[in-house]
């Protein structure tokens, strides 16, 4: 049976990135402190700033 997704509603999508910031993910997901991909690192750190912005109250439009 497959993993049931912890997000209901999410969006797939891609980014770009400068090689020397993708191997800097790759250092990151070998230590697995924020995740064990580039995805799943760029997820975290997305989400945690993102949160940062919602509680400071600077969110355009939130």
């Amino acid at each position: 049976m497959p993993a049931k997704r912890s997000e209901t509603n999410t969006v797939k999508f891609s980014i770009t990135l400068s090689a020397p910031l993708a191997e800097v993910l790759d250092q990151l997901a070998e230590e697995g402190i924020y995740g064990s991909s580039r995805a799943e690192i760029v997820k975290q750190f997305v989400t945690e700033r993102i949160g940062k912005i919602r509680e400071s109250g600077t969110l355009p439009g939130g």
